[in-house]
């Protein structure tokens, strides 16, 4: 069994590779917490304010359902990076729900500083999709032989 002083003294090596997924995914996901909390307790006209941003999809029925699995989509999805758990299904509605994002902003005609977040976060969620949740998690420890 490696000490964390083992790992930090070969750089490179497989452990201090994964504790860095692990930084990252963690970290990304408490971002996504904190970003979806506020908006699940903000209640149904916010929930109408952010399901509105599928109009520039041509979807225009029921925005409260949609702005509510935003919300939904950033707490639990971020929950979910932090475990570890289901990281990559959780990635493909992160994938989405940024997308969303940064159609909505475009179509605002933001700045790149107001879009740059989304564009950011959708990288991140899929190279999270690509190289899963890493060794430090519970997707490892619940699908290892």
């Amino acid at each position: 069994m490696n000490t964390l002083l083992d790992i930090f003294l070969r750089p490179g090596s497989a452990d201090i590779v994964q504790l860095g997924l692990l930084f990252l995914r963690a970290s990304i996901g408490l971002i996504m917490v904190f970003h979806g909390f506020p908006k699940l307790l903000a209640g149904p006209n916010t929930w109408v304010t952010l399901g509105s941003a599928m109009e520039n999809f041509g979807i225009h029925f029921l925005p409260i359902v949609w702005g509510l699995a935003c919300a939904l989509t950033e707490f639990f999805g971020g929950v979910s990076l932090v475990l570890g758990l289901g990281v990559r299904m959780s990635c493909i509605f992160l994938i989405f729900a940024m997308s969303v994002a940064l159609v909505m902003h475009l179509t605002l005609h933001d700045s790149y500083d107001v879009y740059s977040h989304a564009i950011t976060l959708i990288i991140i969620f899929i190279t999270f999709f690509i190289i899963g949740s890493g060794t430090f998690s519970l997707d490892y420890y619940l699908t290892r032989p």
